[in-house]
């Protein structure tokens, strides 16, 4: 009753489930951030479920999303029981404690921090490129990235958060290491 849903796909033998909070929401500036979860089965990778928080953002019109670790994540093959694990799980995820104070405070320090200004464009959009590389974010995902900030004049590590989920949106392939890399920048 208090998340609505956003997104349900299933690709092949995957499943994923999207919500967002319909009351917990946070505003600074012109960004409104919404906290929400996800629910993502699969049959053919080792972590069969996986319940991530998520935090929208009005800008990008999408998510970033927690990576995996042991309280979000659960290999059913290994779990007797499961039925009763995967509903704490879920009910876990539901009921976790806001996330917005931390994201508010990080959207404020992203966007303190200058990525580049018109004299220092080519050489920071080279940098960012092969970091974006050494994080093992695909050649596709890192152009959409920099595409996204070519245009500017100014940027700051905000819009380097922007640009990858729009990334993470175009691109099947790379999108849940685009927005676990977007949730480490936000929520650090």
């Amino acid at each position: 009753g208090t998340f609505r849903a956003i997104k349900a796909v299933m690709r092949n033998r995957d499943m994923l489930l999207v919500g967002a909070h319909r009351d917990n929401k946070q505003r600074v500036g012109d960004v409104e951030f919404v906290q929400g979860v996800a629910v993502y089965n699969s049959e053919t990778t080792r972590q069969a479920v996986y319940s991530p928080q998520l935090v929208f953002d009005n800008q990008s019109k999408t998510y970033a999303m927690q990576g995996q670790n042991s309280s979000n994540r659960m290999i059913h093959r290994q779990k007797k029981n499961f039925q009763i694990f995967l509903d704490e799980l879920i009910q876990g995820a539901f009921r976790h404690e806001s996330v917005l104070d931390m994201v508010v405070a990080g959207h404020r320090r992203l966007s303190g921090l200058p990525l580049f200004n018109r004299q220092t464009r080519a050489p920071a959009l080279q940098k960012l490129s092969k970091l974006l590389r050494e994080n093992d974010i695909g050649a596709r995902s890192v152009e959409f990235v920099i595409e996204s900030l070519r245009g500017s004049d100014a940027a700051t590590q905000w819009d380097v958060y922007r640009g990858l989920l729009l990334a993470a949106q175009k691109t099947a392939l790379s999108d849940r290491l685009l927005r676990f890399t977007a949730w480490k920048m936000i929520t650090k």
